[in-house]
């Protein structure tokens, strides 16, 4: 039998002999060393597991340890105390502020109250002041951990920097005449205005004044329709404290003019520093309703120290009564520090068009005006005041096309203040606003006739302010370690994930490695017998 091994040569069988012996030995050999392999792959993915793990276990541990420890840090400097750094920056303005008025002249009055023409204006200035601020009448509550104070603010003007003088001669509507109308309007009863109108011609007062910058500004102006308050404050409520008026009349330097604030000085929590909780003794500005009436947000000098993260952040400003805020717009560099921007946004003087959140902002009177400028009157003493951004920047078209000459733009009219991103103190600022005036007639008095039912723009500022390359280099040691730590947890965390999941890649590729070595031996064995 030719297959029959017995019956084959001694040299035929001592070759398939060694054949199979040398095939067995090298499955044997192959077996052993992709053993070897799949241990040192266990071991590898373990060592792997084990210090990915502990690595992502301590950066996550610093994740949420370092912020308590960088408000430890931070707080013995910038929580207000008597003893703090930042008490002597915040008591008295440590840099350079500047406020930048811009007129509105009104070229074509009679044109306008004849209705041949819409209003045209044409912007003066800018009339730049050096601006200062200093916190006076301190009360420390430390029950509640808030400190109470006024604010003295001084301007000087500086006509190096300005474009013009104080002497310029601006036309505008009369601010005393469109309040005196808006309060009339809203507290006489219509059967009694026509015995009001004699009373109005005898005043021989006109709807627009022309005034110098240095009257309007600071001197103000009189105005002898101011006598009909007296005259009739048995029917009219409202008191006007004032004798003459100018937008900055009683202003510079007085002590009680912006009011009395009660601000938390973060001894709790840094979250906490800077915000207003009451103002003139009250937790709300008597003047909107709901949540729009709540006293609230930063003055802008102390900040929460996360403010930079916030989406939005909020402003109280005493001359509007009530808060605005801004929306996170990115980030830049002030004078080597990173910053979070913050802008005024379509949101930030909405009334309700745009998110229903605003709209108890409107006035149950006055009704809802279009959005892009909040109605002030009820704070500022009847005056039909508007406030909107400059040139009706980001507001509704139909503020801009019942006027002429006027050009919106972002580069020069937006609103934007930019945080320390760690600590959030201000570094640069440029808060511009703009006040408008409504000047509309009054029916049942011919005086008021021909106006246009515009809100006509008197004026719009930059109040603005940048730190000085000094207290950023103060700022930047301050804040040195927390510039390195912060990203340090990071990349910590970003390692250590990465080492677990190459240690399960290599676990998972190990495990689907068999070596199919006793079934081959088996067979080979069978084979072979």
């Amino acid at each position: 039998n030719p297959t029959d091994p017995c019956s084959m040569p001694v040299a035929s069988r001592q070759k398939i002999f060694l054949q199979n012996s040398s095939y067995k030995a090298l499955l044997l050999f192959s077996g052993r060393n992709r053993t070897n392999v799949t241990m040192w792959q266990n071991v590898l993915s373990i060592v792997l597991l084990v210090v990915g793990g502990v690595t992502f276990i301590v950066g996550g541990v610093g994740y949420f340890v370092w912020p308590v420890v960088l408000e430890t840090q931070l707080r013995d400097e910038l929580q207000l105390t008597n003893s703090s750094r930042s008490f002597d920056l915040w008591k008295e303005t440590p840099i350079p502020m500047y406020l930048e008025v811009y007129m509105f002249n009104w070229t074509n009055p009679l044109e306008t109250l004849s209705g041949k023409a819409k209003p045209n204006f044409v912007e003066m200035g800018p009339y730049t002041f050096t601006e200062h601020h200093s916190k006076v009448n301190l009360l420390w509550n430390n029950e509640n951990n808030t400190i109470t104070f006024n604010q003295v603010r001084r301007w000087h003007f500086v006509p190096e920097q300005s474009n013009g003088s104080l002497s310029d001669q601006v036309t505008n509507v009369n601010v005393i005449a469109m309040t005196v109308g808006n309060i009339l309007k809203k507290n006489v009863p219509k059967a009694l205005l026509p015995f009001i109108q004699p009373v109005m011609e005898k005043e021989e007062s006109k709807v627009y004044v022309t005034k110098t910058v240095q009257e309007l500004m600071f001197d103000g102006y009189s105005d002898n329709l101011l006598n009909i308050f007296q005259k009739l404050k048995n029917i009219i409520k409202i008191k006007i404290p004032f004798d003459k008026f100018g937008w900055f009349y009683q202003r510079n330097n007085s002590a009680t003019y912006d009011g009395t604030f009660n601000m938390n000085t973060g001894a709790s929590t840094l979250r906490e520093l800077g915000d207003i909780q009451r103002w003139n003794f009250r937790g709300n500005g008597n003047v909107y309703t709901g949540q729009c009436d709540r006293v609230h947000g930063s003055t802008g000098e102390l900040w929460p120290s996360n403010s930079a993260s916030q989406n939005r952040i909020t402003i109280f400003a005493s001359d509007m009564c009530s808060s605005f805020s801004l929306s996170h717009a990115g980030t830049s560099e002030v004078e080597g520090v990173t910053t979070s921007v913050h802008d005024g946004d379509a949101l930030t003087l909405d009334n309700g068009e745009l998110s229903y959140d605003n709209k108890c902002y409107c006035s149950p009177s006055s009704g809802c005006p279009p959005t892009g400028a909040r109605n002030v009157a009820k704070c500022r003493f009847g005056a039909p005041a508007y406030i909107s951004f400059p040139h009706f920047y980001l507001a509704d078209g139909v503020y801009a096309e019942k006027v002429t000459g006027l050009n919106a733009s972002e580069e020069h009219h937006k609103l934007t203040i930019s945080l320390d991103k760690i600590t959030g103190i201000p570094l640069e600022v440029h808060a511009r606003l703009q006040i408008n005036i409504l000047a509309e007639s009054v029916p049942g008095l011919r005086f008021f006739n021909g106006l246009p039912g515009a809100y006509m723009p008197m004026l719009w500022f930059d109040q603005k302010a940048r730190i000085t390359s000094n207290l950023a280099g103060e700022l930047r040691e301050l804040t040195g370690l927390a510039t390195y730590v912060e990203p340090s947890i990071v990349a910590v965390l970003v390692f250590g994930l990465v080492l677990l999941v190459v240690g399960l890649l290599i676990w998972f590729l190990g495990k689907k490695k068999t070596i199919p070595s006793s079934p081959l031996l088996s067979s080979n064995a069978s084979d072979s017998s």
